[in-house]
Order: structure tokens, then sequence, then C-alpha cells
């Protein structure tokens, strides 16, 4: 059976929704399923749509496009990730797609859904780092190096003597920069701490090329054998500060 409805809506007119309905006036949802209806000359009035075939693509990839930009198309898989709004150009890539929630497509020709994740410790204000070393994952957060083996079971921790500004985990060692300018060295979850210098007004350290690195305040230091350091650079702006290193 079917029925017309010859008048506007002030309201969206919904039967049996699933799941709820945001719909304008003039559009009919039945189970949930949107319809457009054309009001304009106060009647009601059948429309159709024709698919168009149209290839914008010099591949020959399966595309079908339907007007106001709505479009379909073939996929075997999404492992390029989310990102990309329109598949209809050259330069498109054939795996990746808009966006999602809560899915992993990376394993090509596979979806599967995010692993639960879980807290392992309660951090504290300030700095915070995960970073891993070895075979550990190692949370550096107030005063403290957490180190996880590989069942995330219960971390052995060791405690500085002051809450860590930064750390470097790239060397042979794991290096921690303390907010008193001391950097202690450290190569696994049982070592005893060792201070390889102190460098007051050091906000940045970091492994590069095997050296160790420092930035003290517009200054930037070769710490790798410690004590006093060897100055590398001096910045020509005295506000200038060290953030980051790349080789």
């Amino acid at each position: 059976m079917a029925q017309e409805i010859i008048f506007d809506f002030n309201q969206p007119y919904s039967g049996n929704p699933v799941g709820g309905g945001n719909f304008p006036p003039s559009v009919v949802s039945i189970n949930n399923i949107p319809f457009l209806m054309d009001t304009s000359n106060d009647q009601y009035r059948r429309e159709s749509f024709e698919v168009v075939k149209q290839r914008n693509t010099g591949d020959q990839r399966d595309v079908l496009l339907l007007p106001v930009d709505v479009w379909r198309q073939q996929f075997e898989s999404w492992n390029q990730g989310s990102g990309q709004s329109n598949t209809d150009r050259n330069e498109s890539l054939p795996y990746r797609f808009d966006r999602s929630f809560g899915i992993d497509p990376f394993t090509q020709f596979e979806i599967s859904l995010i692993k639960e994740t879980s807290s392992l410790v309660a951090t504290v204000s300030g700095y915070s780092s995960v970073t891993s070393f070895g075979d550990y994952l190692v949370l550096a957060n107030g005063a403290d190096l957490s180190w996880f083996d590989k069942t995330l079971g219960t971390p052995t921790v060791i405690t500085l003597s002051n809450n860590i500004v930064d750390v470097a985990n790239d060397g042979p060692v794991y290096s921690a920069l303390l907010n008193n300018g001391d950097v202690v060295q450290v190569d696994g979850p049982t070592a005893t701490p060792v201070t390889l210098g102190n460098y007051p007004n050091a906000n940045f350290i970091a492994w590069s090329k095997d050296f160790l690195i420092a930035g003290v305040l517009n200054q930037l230091f070769d710490i790798t054998a410690g004590g006093a350091g060897v100055l590398i650079y001096t910045h020509p702006v005295t506000s200038f500060r060290w953030d980051s290193a790349a080789e």
C-alpha cells in the first residue's frame, strides 16, 4: 500500500526510526531511510536520479558518480588510512578513505577493531614522556622512571633526585635531564643512576650521531664525555632556546 503526502512538514516525519534521525522538513524517513520530497509547486512529485558513468582518472578504477557529488567506488582495501574525501582524481590514493572511528585498517585486505586501551600508571603534572629503550617501555613522569617489560605488568621504578624535564633514549644509555641541571644516566631498570654532569638552565638533551648534546639557554653543548661539556654553537639571538635535534 502506498500513500501520497501532499503538504509540507514543519517537523521531520519518521516511521519506525532506528537510531533516531536528524532530517530537515520535506524529508520523509521510513525505517530511518530518508526520502527527499519536492514541494516547490505545492504538490507531491516523484523525482528520479540519473546515474552517470564518469571517469576522471587515468586508470581503470570503477568510478560511478551520482548528482550533487555523491560518488560510489569499489574498494578492496583501506590500508592507507583516513584523510581523503575524494577518490576520483589521478593523484587520489586507491586504498585511502575519508574517516573512521575505532577501527584498524592498516593490514591490507583486513579490517579489525582497535585494541582496548588501559591505564598503566597515573601521571602527575609537568613533564611526561613514554619512550622505548631496549626491551622496555620507559615512562618518565615527575621524578620517576617507570620501566615496563613486555608483559606491561607492574613496572620497576627508579626515583631520581629531582623532577625530569627532558630525556634522550637513542644512545647506549638512557639519559634524563633534571630541573636542577643534572644529567643522569641508567642502562636498565636495576641500574644505579650515574650523574654525568650539571648544566644549569639546560632545557633540552638529545642523542645525535652518537653524541649527547644539551641546549643551555641559547648555547648548544656536546656533553657526551660529561664535565663542563664542549660548546658547539652560540645562537646570536639571546632569547633563542633549543628544542629538538635531527641527524
